[in-house]
């Protein structure tokens, strides 16, 4: 798979799928409010059933609507606690932790601290 950036990418279709997960996982759970680490694991989770999605995939005859179903939960929960660190008090939020084991486990290195320079200049800490 070659990656060739989001400039032709179909963003109203990936959010309007984004929505529809969001309103299932609140119909489903409920609104919910869980520590900062509990989100990231709940986020873990769902990125191992994308590995397990995968794997279906190539060797047991699955779907590729499974794994775009199963990022779009990892998409939806990631997003949701992007909109819950946003919306928290920032001073009780420490965002590299989260950010070096999601980034760190394929080996980027100096994305992890561009991206946590990033987000640490777009709000203000």
């Amino acid at each position: 798979m070659l990656d060739k950036g989001l400039k032709d990418f179909d963003i109203d279709t990936i959010i309007s799928l984004i929505k529809k997960e969001d309103k299932y996982q609140i119909e489903k759970w409920g609104y919910q409010d869980y520590s900062l680490e509990l989100w990231y694991l709940f986020i873990a989770e769902e990125t191992g059933e994308v590995s397990k999605a995968i794997s279906e995939y190539l060797f047991r005859g699955g779907t590729k609507f499974k794994i775009i179903r199963e990022l779009i939960q990892v998409i939806t929960l990631s997003m949701k606690m992007v909109m819950m660190l946003k919306k928290g008090d920032k001073d009780k939020v420490n965002i590299r932790p989260v950010f070096e084991k999601l980034f760190n486990r394929h080996n980027l290195g100096e994305a992890v601290n561009k991206a946590i320079k990033e987000i640490n200049d777009l709000y203000g800490r």
